[in-house]
């Protein structure tokens, strides 16, 4: 969840990936949480945050809701809210994968 809505669900294994697979996180804010953990048996590197703020919830929010801190953005992204689509078994709510990046 990001500022109160569903971005992305599935299979935990899947999106985060397990210790033989690689993650599959399709929106950037769980790819940004995903590179934000550390990794337990490599080097130690800092982790980076994101930059911005989240949204204030208090106000009417056009478009995406992660658009001013996705490393993604898209002009698509500031107007348009994107829709939960279904993937192979999970689901994201962005415009990369929503056939709206135009």
């Amino acid at each position: 969840m990001y500022a109160g809505v569903v971005v992305e669900s599935g299979l935990t294994a899947e999106i985060f990936g397990t210790s033989t697979t690689a993650p599959s996180a399709a929106h950037p804010y769980t790819q940004s949480l995903i590179a934000a953990h550390p990794d337990l048996h490599g080097q130690r590197v800092l982790a980076e945050g994101l930059s911005g703020h989240p949204p204030d919830l208090s106000q009417v929010i056009v478009g995406c809701r992660f658009a001013d801190r996705c490393p993604h953005v898209m002009d698509v992204c500031q107007r348009v809210e994107p829709t939960l689509v279904t993937l192979h078994r999970s689901r994201c709510r962005c415009h990369l994968v929503d056939g709206e990046a135009s």
